[in-house]
């Protein structure tokens, strides 16, 4: 079995300590194979609030896929915007704003959909969309596929899916890709994306995490999401964090068929 352990929205600068210590103590319990942390890991892309996400992410087990989100691009800075949007990001926290990871069984695709030329939404290129689904295609076989993205590629009252991202997530079906996790909503879902897109090549499951620190909760509570896989089964554990302590609050199973992934 393998599990994931999906992050998101940490906002460092605006966390709550308690919470924090909180939140390491259930992800660590879980296992994890990897984090995968779905971007806003800082408040305002400060340098004391990237070293404090990698000092904290620093105790979690598991090896780390970690893609920046709108709020890890300065915002009052604004040569840096314009010229090295993410050098704080790539220096403290990871270099490759496109991370991959595989073991035996996963493949953990990262990309950069945060701008600097837009202050919260983001966009996924056609270099971006090609290189992933050359990935897909020549590292993918016999692995869970993967792709972990900060900005939506389905929709909420608040916000839409990424600039991009319908023909994107055509391109990643029609490759197979399996699971696109992500956040920029602070609020948990996991499902189908054939909801949003209609007539893609084959199934591809969604997990959004709510924020796992920020205190803007938007009507949910603070947590993350536990994602297993096991043969062809993968389920989704959303956990929250409620009267001081983090239980599960919903789940989600889907078993893989010939004709796709199905709710189990």
């Amino acid at each position: 079995m393998k599990t994931i352990a999906h992050l998101s929205d940490l906002h460092f600068g605006a966390e709550d300590a308690t919470l924090a210590k909180h939140l390491a103590a259930d992800v660590a319990a879980a296992e994890p194979t990897v984090v995968a942390i779905s971007g806003d890991l800082t408040q305002r892309a400060r340098t004391h609030e990237f070293t404090a996400a990698k000092a904290w992410l620093d105790t979690l087990p598991g090896a780390k896929v970690v893609v920046p989100g709108n709020h890890d691009v300065p915002l009052w800075n604004v040569l840096r915007r314009a010229f090295a949007p993410l050098s704080r990001f790539r220096q403290i926290l990871e270099s490759e704003p496109d991370p991959v990871w595989s073991d035996d069984g996963l493949l953990v695709l990262g990309v950069n959909t945060a701008r600097s030329g837009t202050i919260s939404g983001g966009r996924i290129s056609p270099s971006q969309v090609a290189c992933v689904r050359a990935q897909l295609e020549t590292k993918g076989t016999g692995r869970l596929r993967v792709l972990v993205a900060h900005h939506p590629f389905a929709p909420t009252a608040r916000h839409s899916i990424v600039a991009g991202g319908p023909s994107a997530i055509a391109d990643f079906a029609d490759a197979g890709l399996d699971l696109v996790l992500g956040g920029h909503h602070h609020v948990p879902f996991a499902g189908d994306l054939a909801e949003w897109h209609v007539g893609l090549a084959s199934t591809v499951l969604v997990s959004h995490a709510a924020t796992a620190l920020s205190p803007r909760v938007r009507g949910h509570a603070n947590g993350w999401t536990r994602i297993t896989v096991q043969g062809h089964r993968v389920s989704f554990d959303v956990r929250e964090f409620v009267a001081g302590k983090f239980r599960s609050a919903t789940g989600a199973s889907f078993r893989r068929t010939s004709t796709g992934w199905l709710r189990a």
